[in-house]
């Protein structure tokens, strides 16, 4: 999800990964802990635009094919199998017009309802060589004055967002924008212009979501759509805050196994946990015992991750 080597980001993205995979399974448990741990995948929005801003792209189509050949192969393979398995063990839940959505990325089908990111990674790269115009657009400008033309950017994006909102979700999309704009920001700013707007971003996450603890908790009656538009950026905000912290506490991290293995898989592990957690081909109730029946679903996880990468390899040099 993105493109360079860093041991600091290989560690977020692997912790943003445990933070899905819990998510998900505390999510199966109706914990409602799992609005709190949903961050992974904003995490992972971060994470690529934060790694594309050091790109010059010179052919924006070209650009553009080389992200879809990285995405949307393993996305069919698993789906075409997902297809078929929903068609002999369970067709009743299916339907023509998932289906048919799922195959252009604007809908996902009962129980695999976290391929949305699929679309909207695309979208984002779509985005990728303006957001890289743009930048290369202010790059004169003083400090303060690129900061104000970033924040009115997102800002744009959000207004256009909410037009559209039955086709996206623009917070979603400003957590790619917001990776992108920090990473272009810290290449300019001293160390300690970095460390105060870090924890200037990281104070913010902790008020909102502070406050929307106390919306949650006690039960604070305002319009619904108020709420769930504050509940997206509070969101929006912690996740924006868990990568600032991890990035300064695993600052000097080194690259191991496990980090390779993340940089390696952890797409193709996103795109197929689901099944064996939430969907009807669930593992989370074989035995009677909890822990044993997510290390079930964890560990088919991870196999089907592999399969799925060598199956879309060999799938991608025909």
């Amino acid at each position: 999800m993105g493109g360079g080597k860093s041991s600091t980001i290989s560690a977020i993205r692997f912790i943003s990964m445990l933070l899905i995979v819990t998510c998900h399974i505390f999510q199966y448990y109706d914990n409602p802990l799992c609005r709190w741990l949903n961050v992974g995948v904003q995490i992972f929005f971060i994470i690529s635009g934060f790694l594309y801003a050091s790109k010059t792209i010179y052919d924006p189509i070209d650009f553009f094919k080389k992200q879809i050949r990285k995405i949307l192969p393993s996305y069919y393979v698993f789906l075409v199998f997902a297809i078929i398995m929903y068609v002999v063990f369970c067709r009743d839940i299916l339907t023509v017009s998932t289906v048919i959505k799922s195959l252009f990325c604007v809908g996902t089908i009962k129980g695999l309802g976290h391929l949305w990111f699929v679309g909207y990674i695309l979208f984002c790269y779509f985005l990728t060589p303006y957001l890289c115009s743009f930048r290369d657009s202010i790059k004169e400008k003083k400090m303060l004055t690129k900061i104000v033309y970033y924040i009115g950017l997102i800002l744009f994006v959000q207004v256009i967002g909410f037009l559209l909102s039955s086709y996206f979700l623009p917070d979603r999309i400003a957590c790619y924008i917001i990776g992108f704009v920090l990473a272009d920001l810290y290449r300019t700013l001293t160390r300690l212009e970095s460390v105060i707007m870090d924890g200037i971003l990281i104070l913010i996450g902790i008020v909102l979501n502070v406050i929307r603890g106390y919306m949650e908790y006690n039960g604070i009656e305002i319009s619904q759509t108020l709420v769930n538009a504050y509940v997206r950026y509070a969101h929006l905000f912690l996740g924006l805050s868990i990568f600032l912290i991890l990035k300064i506490i695993l600052a000097n991290i080194k690259y191991n196994y496990l980090y390779n293995w993340s940089d390696k898989y952890s797409y193709h592990f996103y795109i197929v946990h689901l099944l064996f957690i939430l969907s009807p081909f669930t593992l989370m109730n074989v035995t009677g015992f909890a822990p044993i029946n997510c290390v079930l679903a964890v560990f088919a996880s991870l196999i089907s991750a592999v399969i799925l990468f060598q199956v879309t390899s060999i799938v991608a040099k025909k």
